[in-house]
């Protein structure tokens, strides 16, 4: 997998509109349908993550978070892979629980919010990127 490549593919889904957001969390799978209008031509893409082991999402900055008006649309306003090792997310949870943690390694922007994705494998239209995660060796 060449991070290039997949960001190329990545970047020519932004400004998408989402058309729908499935999570499915018994098949470790996150799916986005979207669509992009160039003038009057509208194309159909979607988006998917394979082997998604975390995942995790902001609404907005600050106190803006808690504010939650309905959008009438959701704009994929970017979507990046960064690498598994440049994001870590822990919760501060007692230290019998401190395994819970993740580096996820998507960023999509939805408007004001974000999405981290951690997965072993996402899908662009079509073309499948494989991540080749090994398993660490973390205690």
């Amino acid at each position: 997998m060449k991070q290039e490549s997949l960001n190329q593919r990545l970047g020519d889904l932004w400004a998408s509109v989402i058309d729908g957001i499935t999570i499915d969390l018994a098949a470790h799978r996150i799916e986005l349908t979207l669509h992009t209008i160039d003038g009057d031509k509208r194309e159909e893409h979607g988006l998917s993550f394979h082997g998604v082991s975390a995942f995790y999402y902001v609404k907005d900055r600050g106190e803006k978070r808690f504010r939650l008006p309905t959008a009438a649309t959701l704009e994929l306003t970017s979507a990046s892979y960064v690498g598994m090792e440049r994001i870590r997310i822990e919760a501060l949870l007692p230290r019998d629980r401190v395994q819970y943690s993740s580096s996820p390694g998507f960023l999509l922007e939805i408007w004001t919010s974000l999405l981290f994705v951690e997965a072993s494998s996402a899908v662009v239209d079509g073309d499948r990127f494989d991540l080749n995660l090994e398993p660490s060796n973390e205690s």
